[in-house]
């Protein structure tokens, strides 16, 4: 998902805080493990958590997998994961060898992510960037004595069955993101780009999946408020008094009629989170809608 890799600080000292200025090179902790060895510690961390892998691995004596190209044996095995990441942590996960591992949830549902990582240990971490940090490091530090669930015990999480409602002139941003959950998460989202098979009544289609589906999901955009059948879906989600969700691509607001409903605004998410690019910030709004 997203081509930009900006890190995100995780020592609060960057000039570009939140996102990393790698001034923490100067301070001896960029990790650079080396190959062949055998590490009590490995830890695996998504594109913009990489500092999160480094600082882990430099202070616990560990090796982050992403600074070596060869296959890793370890101890143990640190993923971490925020969900929208696990294209990337799947290749370095393949190279890695170890006898325990261990998976945390930051900020995401830990029985979604138990449903993806089924040989592994759940350790769910809640909290800002900083937070996230410190509460890693102690788990670590205590040897993983708290708060760990097997998958084996963890309740399953699926996410809902959605109609996802959305202009044509959109669908190149909200593509990736569908491709990602229904890939990983194995997701049931009705799309009427792909979800109506050729020569059946689309109407009819539409109808029928907007009256079975359990919740009703808006990707708001002015695209989607010059669209006719937009609107109709939308009024007919309300009608019906489905579960709604609008996701804002672009901080437009919904029809007056809908305008009680909590919107979740992707580029407000990428002001708080400037390292995301608007298909990454989209995704992780869509995990977030989904799975709650």
């Amino acid at each position: 998902m997203g081509k930009n890799q900006h890190r995100r600080c995780v020592c609060g000292k960057s000039s570009t805080y939140p996102i990393c200025d790698f001034s923490h090179v100067s301070e001896k902790w960029q990790c650079q493990g080396k190959s062949g060895e055998v590490a009590e510690w490995c830890f695996v961390a998504g594109p913009h958590n990489l500092n999160l892998a480094e600082k882990l691995a430099a202070e616990l004596g560990g090796i982050a997998a992403h600074t070596i190209d060869e296959k890793i044996i370890a101890e143990k095995e640190v993923l971490l994961t925020e969900g929208t990441d696990l294209e990337f942590l799947s290749v370095l996960d393949a190279r890695i060898s170890a006898n325990e591992r261990y998976v945390f949830a930051l900020n995401v549902d830990p029985g979604l992510i138990g449903s993806v990582f089924v040989n592994a240990k759940i350790v769910p971490i809640v909290g800002e960037t900083m937070e996230l940090w410190q509460q890693i490091r102690t788990v670590c530090r205590q040897e993983f004595d708290q708060n760990i669930e097997s998958t084996e015990h963890l309740a399953a999480t699926k996410l809902k069955r959605v109609f996802l409602s959305h202009a044509v002139k959109d669908e190149s941003i909200l593509r990736p993101a569908v491709d990602y959950l229904r890939r990983f998460y194995e997701a049931d989202i009705f799309l009427c780009a792909d979800s109506i098979a050729s020569g059946t009544n689309w109407q009819a289609e539409i109808v029928g999946n907007l009256q079975e589906r359990e919740s009703f999901l808006y990707l708001l955009s002015k695209n989607s408020l010059d669209s006719t059948f937009c609107a109709f879906e939308i009024g007919f989600a309300s009608a019906l008094e489905k579960n709604i969700a609008i996701i804002s691509l672009d901080g437009s607001l919904p029809p007056v009629f809908a305008q009680h409903i909590q919107m979740n605004d992707v580029q407000r998410l990428r002001q708080r989170q400037p390292w995301l690019e608007t298909d990454e910030a989209l995704l992780e709004i869509l995990l977030q809608v989904m799975s709650h």
